[in-house]
């Protein structure tokens, strides 16, 4: 038995494809644990070193994938952080006007009187 084309795999429906055939990468669908089934020993150990590199490759994405959601958080968390510096800044700038502005009112009316 031939292995299974990547158009014939994917044409396959997820439950006939079982727990054997990845989905995920055309290296697995053609070198399937039943597809293998005549095929030699050097081709089932080949089959055996993708779905290692597969599993590899798959752990690497889902450690950069949480890292990337770690440094979302942080760089959310250090955003807030800065933002309520700047309105604690700005509120005592305001607060600074206000008062420049009534010595400002004080001081027009001592010159007018």
């Amino acid at each position: 038995r031939s292995p299974p084309t990547t158009l014939a795999a994917k044409q396959l429906g997820a439950s006939q494809r079982g727990s054997e055939l990845r989905a995920a990468s055309p290296w697995s669908l053609a070198l399937a644990p039943s597809a293998l089934a005549s095929n030699s020993p050097e081709e089932r150990a080949l089959a055996s070193r993708l779905h290692a590199e597969e599993d590899r490759a798959a752990a690497a994405v889902a450690t950069l994938h949480r890292q990337l959601l770690a440094d979302k958080q942080e760089t959310d968390r250090l955003a807030e952080q800065s933002l309520k510096r700047l309105e604690a800044r700005l509120g005592a700038c305001e607060q600074q006007q206000l008062r420049c502005e009534r010595r400002l009112a004080e001081l027009a009316g001592c010159t007018r009187a």
